[in-house]
């Protein structure tokens, strides 16, 4: 029974008006939770593509035979990437760790095609020149078919453009490459092999980059062990220079990798100078240093096993990705 005064129940005033306070919590609490939901991206591009290739790759019997590391190193990477997605982590982390799910099984693809290759070179020592050339002759010729169709593609970005025609030039130049080795029949067959592999290494590594998202600049920048740029590294910048100068409102992180050789402490510091280096040079040719930021990851995401020279060279790197 509530308290009669004059008239007045209140306690029933006083029930009445906590039930009305619980059902406003409530709704409020119910609008936070719809608003964040709604507020969750459903889908990332790249991650789609990072789950396809690996798909990919899981169902081709001569990657799971040839290619088992590479396989589970393309696994692992996108397991990092969907527990990035699930976190709710930023998109440039998230599209950085997809990348190197689709770098990774790219490689996956080539080593076994690789495996492939050396099988027939073995077979036949007079056959095997004829297959160097038919295969980089190949690469060549796609390469350049990639350069037209980006030139004739208006709406397709800058960067993508340079990416092909790095793809185009590095084709010819290791054809070119593989014809002086053949005139050079004094080499055993063995050095001919190995050299072929680490080509086929090198370009397969820049093919396989995502288009319009990053651009891989490896250690060819540098003197081994150094983060000093070399005198023609700015030519090499100028570029992407210009693309930053071109649109004031592009942004992008500059990220710094070594192999694994060494103590960690002076990779993660060789990485970050190299990156810092990297990005002093663009600001050095005009852009905005708002439009910059670096990151230093050291022996972390290798793209490749640091267990061989050509491997090695393809973990030192410097990676500007362009953030949305």
């Amino acid at each position: 029974m509530g308290v009669d005064f004059m008239g007045v129940d209140f306690m029933g005033v006083l029930l009445r008006r906590f039930a009305m306070n619980i059902r406003l919590i409530s709704l409020t609490i119910l609008l936070a939770f719809f608003s964040a939901c709604a507020s969750t991206p459903e889908t990332n591009n790249l991650l789609e593509q990072a789950r396809m290739s690996v798909e990919e790759i899981r169902s081709d019997p001569q990657v799971i035979a040839s290619a088992p590391d590479e396989l589970n190193r393309a696994q692992e990477s996108l397991r990092d990437a969907e527990l990035a997605w699930e976190d709710n982590m930023p998109a440039v982390d998230i599209e950085h760790l997809a990348y190197l799910t689709l770098q990774r099984s790219t490689i996956a693809k080539h080593a076994a095609a690789a495996s492939r290759a050396q099988a027939i070179i073995e077979e036949s020592s007079d056959e095997r020149q004829r297959l160097q050339f038919t295969a980089l002759a190949a690469e060549a010729e796609l390469a350049q078919r990639q350069l037209s169709a980006t030139e004739q593609r208006a709406e397709r970005s800058e960067a993508e453009r340079i990416a092909a025609e790095t793809r185009a030039a590095e084709a010819r130049r290791t054809l070119e490459q593989s014809q002086q080795i053949s005139a050079s029949r004094q080499r055993t067959t063995e050095q001919r092999i190995a050299e072929l592999q680490a080509e086929i290494t090198e370009l397969d590594a820049r093919a396989s980059l995502p288009r319009g998202s990053v651009v891989v600049l490896g250690d060819v920048l540098f003197e081994l062990g150094r983060s000093r740029l070399l005198p023609g590294a700015a030519n090499n910048l100028a570029r992407l220079a210009e693309i930053f100068k071109d649109r004031p409102e592009q942004t992008a992180v500059i990220y710094g990798y070594t192999d694994n050789l060494g103590p960690d402490s002076l990779n993660y510091s060789l990485s970050q100078q190299r990156a810092d280096a990297v990005r002093d040079e663009l600001i050095n040719q005009g852009v905005e240093p708002g439009q910059l930021s670096t990151r230093a990851f050291g022996p972390e995401n290798p793209v490749t096993t640091n267990d061989t020279a050509a491997g090695r060279q393809l973990n030192r790197r410097v990676e500007i990705v362009f953030t949305p």
